[in-house]
Protein backbone atom coordinates (compact mmCIF):
# COMPACT_ATOMS: atom_id res chain seq x y z
CA UNK A 1 0.00 0.00 0.00
CA UNK A 2 0.98 3.29 -0.73
CA UNK A 3 2.50 5.43 2.34
CA UNK A 4 0.22 8.33 1.04
CA UNK A 5 -2.80 5.91 1.15
CA UNK A 6 -2.11 4.84 4.26
CA UNK A 7 -2.38 7.73 5.89
CA UNK A 8 -6.51 7.44 5.56
CA UNK A 9 -7.00 3.36 6.25
CA UNK A 10 -8.41 4.19 9.43
CA UNK A 11 -10.87 7.10 7.65
CA UNK A 12 -12.04 4.73 4.78
CA UNK A 13 -12.33 1.65 6.77
CA UNK A 14 -14.76 4.04 9.13
CA UNK A 15 -16.52 4.62 6.03
CA UNK A 16 -16.58 1.12 4.90
CA UNK A 17 -17.91 0.14 7.93
CA UNK A 18 -20.93 2.64 8.24
CA UNK A 19 -21.32 2.31 4.92
CA UNK A 20 -22.15 -1.74 4.86
CA UNK A 21 -24.36 -1.39 7.37
CA UNK A 22 -26.76 1.82 6.12
CA UNK A 23 -26.65 -0.06 2.51
CA UNK A 24 -28.22 -3.49 4.69
CA UNK A 25 -30.16 -0.87 6.44
CA UNK A 26 -31.65 0.63 3.06
CA UNK A 27 -32.51 -2.69 1.83
CA UNK A 28 -34.62 -3.36 4.85
CA UNK A 29 -36.53 -0.26 4.62
CA UNK A 30 -36.91 0.36 1.08
CA UNK A 31 -38.32 -3.65 0.81
CA UNK A 32 -40.83 -3.00 3.78
CA UNK A 33 -41.69 0.80 2.12
CA UNK A 34 -41.93 -0.76 -1.63
CA UNK A 35 -43.93 -3.89 -0.13
CA UNK A 36 -47.24 -3.99 -2.51
CA UNK A 37 -45.87 -0.69 -4.61
CA UNK A 38 -43.27 -2.35 -6.75
CA UNK A 39 -44.72 -0.76 -9.65
CA UNK A 40 -44.10 2.71 -8.38
CA UNK A 41 -41.40 3.90 -10.38
CA UNK A 42 -40.78 7.34 -8.35
CA UNK A 43 -40.21 4.58 -5.07
CA UNK A 44 -38.54 2.42 -7.09
CA UNK A 45 -36.12 5.50 -8.19
CA UNK A 46 -35.66 6.87 -4.98
CA UNK A 47 -34.66 3.42 -3.42
CA UNK A 48 -31.96 2.35 -6.08
CA UNK A 49 -30.11 6.39 -5.72
CA UNK A 50 -30.45 5.88 -2.07
CA UNK A 51 -28.47 1.98 -2.08
CA UNK A 52 -26.24 4.20 -5.18
CA UNK A 53 -24.95 6.76 -2.83
CA UNK A 54 -24.30 4.45 -0.17
CA UNK A 55 -23.13 1.97 -2.36
CA UNK A 56 -20.21 3.46 -4.46
CA UNK A 57 -18.34 4.93 -1.70
CA UNK A 58 -18.17 1.44 0.20
CA UNK A 59 -16.62 0.14 -2.98
CA UNK A 60 -14.30 3.04 -3.30
CA UNK A 61 -13.45 2.66 0.53
CA UNK A 62 -12.91 -1.06 0.36
CA UNK A 63 -10.73 -0.31 -3.24
CA UNK A 64 -8.81 2.30 -0.63
CA UNK A 65 -7.88 -0.43 1.99
CA UNK A 66 -6.59 -3.01 -0.76
CA UNK A 67 -2.41 -3.69 -0.40
CA UNK A 68 -2.40 -3.01 -4.11
CA UNK A 69 0.13 -0.44 -5.90
CA UNK A 70 -1.56 3.23 -6.89
CA UNK A 71 -2.02 2.07 -10.58
CA UNK A 72 -3.72 -0.73 -9.74
CA UNK A 73 -6.04 1.21 -7.11
CA UNK A 74 -6.10 4.04 -10.20
CA UNK A 75 -7.28 1.28 -12.78
CA UNK A 76 -10.23 -0.16 -10.31
CA UNK A 77 -11.50 3.21 -8.77
CA UNK A 78 -11.81 4.25 -12.55
CA UNK A 79 -14.06 1.49 -13.67
CA UNK A 80 -16.00 1.89 -10.48
CA UNK A 81 -16.16 5.99 -11.06
CA UNK A 82 -17.38 5.76 -15.02
CA UNK A 83 -19.93 2.75 -14.13
CA UNK A 84 -21.27 5.29 -11.24
CA UNK A 85 -21.40 7.98 -13.72
CA UNK A 86 -23.15 6.09 -16.44
CA UNK A 87 -25.69 4.92 -14.00
CA UNK A 88 -26.12 8.70 -12.14
CA UNK A 89 -26.39 10.48 -15.95
CA UNK A 90 -28.57 7.81 -17.02
CA UNK A 91 -31.36 8.34 -13.58
CA UNK A 92 -30.74 12.52 -14.33
CA UNK A 93 -31.86 12.01 -17.82
CA UNK A 94 -34.69 9.90 -17.35
CA UNK A 95 -35.44 12.57 -14.95
CA UNK A 96 -35.34 15.12 -16.78
CA UNK A 97 -37.10 13.50 -19.54
CA UNK A 98 -40.27 12.34 -17.25
CA UNK A 99 -40.65 16.67 -16.95
CA UNK A 100 -40.29 15.84 -12.83
CA UNK A 101 -38.96 19.59 -12.15
CA UNK A 102 -38.96 21.53 -9.59
CA UNK A 103 -36.91 24.33 -7.98
CA UNK A 104 -33.20 24.29 -9.56
CA UNK A 105 -31.40 23.99 -6.75
CA UNK A 106 -33.04 20.68 -5.45
CA UNK A 107 -33.04 18.93 -9.05
CA UNK A 108 -29.04 20.02 -8.92
CA UNK A 109 -28.78 18.97 -5.18
CA UNK A 110 -30.68 15.70 -5.88
CA UNK A 111 -29.61 14.48 -9.34
CA UNK A 112 -26.48 16.51 -10.27
CA UNK A 113 -24.53 16.11 -6.92
CA UNK A 114 -24.18 12.24 -7.59
CA UNK A 115 -22.84 12.78 -11.38
CA UNK A 116 -20.60 15.88 -9.98
CA UNK A 117 -19.31 13.35 -7.19
CA UNK A 118 -19.09 10.24 -9.52
CA UNK A 119 -16.44 12.94 -12.04
CA UNK A 120 -14.48 13.54 -8.94
CA UNK A 121 -13.77 10.14 -8.54
CA UNK A 122 -12.86 9.92 -12.25
CA UNK A 123 -10.51 12.47 -11.34
CA UNK A 124 -8.95 11.06 -8.51
CA UNK A 125 -8.90 7.49 -10.02
CA UNK A 126 -6.89 9.59 -13.25
CA UNK A 127 -4.76 11.34 -10.55
CA UNK A 128 -3.62 7.98 -8.88
CA UNK A 129 -2.64 6.71 -12.01
CA UNK A 130 -0.65 9.88 -12.51
CA UNK A 131 0.82 9.48 -9.09
CA UNK A 132 -0.69 12.68 -7.49
CA UNK A 133 -0.92 13.32 -3.76
CA UNK A 134 -3.98 14.76 -4.28
CA UNK A 135 -5.64 11.70 -4.67
CA UNK A 136 -6.82 10.61 -1.49
CA UNK A 137 -8.67 13.94 -0.96
CA UNK A 138 -10.63 13.67 -3.87
CA UNK A 139 -11.65 10.35 -2.76
CA UNK A 140 -12.68 11.85 0.19
CA UNK A 141 -14.91 14.51 -0.95
CA UNK A 142 -16.69 11.82 -3.40
CA UNK A 143 -17.42 9.53 -0.41
CA UNK A 144 -18.73 13.09 1.66
CA UNK A 145 -20.55 13.94 -1.55
CA UNK A 146 -22.60 10.42 -2.06
CA UNK A 147 -23.44 9.61 1.32
CA UNK A 148 -24.89 12.92 1.79
CA UNK A 149 -27.13 12.52 -1.34
CA UNK A 150 -27.50 9.00 0.00
CA UNK A 151 -28.78 9.89 3.35
CA UNK A 152 -31.19 12.56 1.93
CA UNK A 153 -32.71 9.88 -0.63
CA UNK A 154 -32.92 7.21 2.12
CA UNK A 155 -34.80 10.22 4.21
CA UNK A 156 -37.70 10.60 1.30
CA UNK A 157 -37.75 6.99 0.44
CA UNK A 158 -38.46 5.93 4.11
CA UNK A 159 -40.51 8.72 5.26
CA UNK A 160 -42.03 10.58 2.52
CA UNK A 161 -40.85 14.18 3.25
CA UNK A 162 -39.25 16.19 0.71
CA UNK A 163 -38.63 20.34 0.17
CA UNK A 164 -39.69 19.40 -3.36
CA UNK A 165 -42.47 16.66 -3.48
CA UNK A 166 -43.49 16.89 -6.70
CA UNK A 167 -40.26 15.88 -8.02
CA UNK A 168 -41.07 11.64 -6.17
CA UNK A 169 -44.92 12.22 -6.23
CA UNK A 170 -46.51 13.25 -2.95
CA UNK A 171 -45.77 10.30 -1.28
CA UNK A 172 -46.13 12.48 2.39
CA UNK A 173 -49.73 13.32 0.97
CA UNK A 174 -50.49 9.85 -0.06
CA UNK A 175 -53.33 8.10 2.54
CA UNK A 176 -54.36 4.84 2.36
CA UNK A 177 -58.14 4.19 1.00
CA UNK A 178 -60.49 3.03 3.16
CA UNK A 179 -60.54 -0.34 1.31
CA UNK A 180 -56.85 -0.44 1.82
CA UNK A 181 -57.58 0.38 5.66
CA UNK A 182 -60.29 -2.21 6.12
CA UNK A 183 -57.75 -5.10 4.16
CA UNK A 184 -55.14 -4.11 6.93
CA UNK A 185 -57.28 -4.20 9.57
CA UNK A 186 -58.56 -7.67 8.51
CA UNK A 187 -55.00 -8.89 8.10
CA UNK A 188 -54.27 -7.09 11.47
CA UNK A 189 -56.89 -9.36 13.35
CA UNK A 190 -55.89 -12.57 11.34
CA UNK A 191 -52.26 -12.67 12.09
CA UNK A 192 -51.90 -10.79 15.17
CA UNK A 193 -49.39 -8.19 13.55
CA UNK A 194 -49.81 -4.68 13.94
CA UNK A 195 -48.80 -2.57 11.10
CA UNK A 196 -48.67 1.45 11.26
CA UNK A 197 -50.31 3.74 9.01
CA UNK A 198 -48.61 6.92 7.25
Amino acid sequence: MDPSVAEWRGFYAAVANATAALVGLVFVGASIRLAGRRADVRLRTLATMAVLGFLHPLFASLGMLLPVSQRALGAGLLVLALSGTAGAIAIDRSVVRAGRHGPRLWVAYRYHVPVAAEVILVLASVSFLGGAAVAPYAVAVFVFLMIVVGAQNTWDLLLGSTDAPHLVGDIAAERPSAAAIDRDDEHERRTGWRRSRM
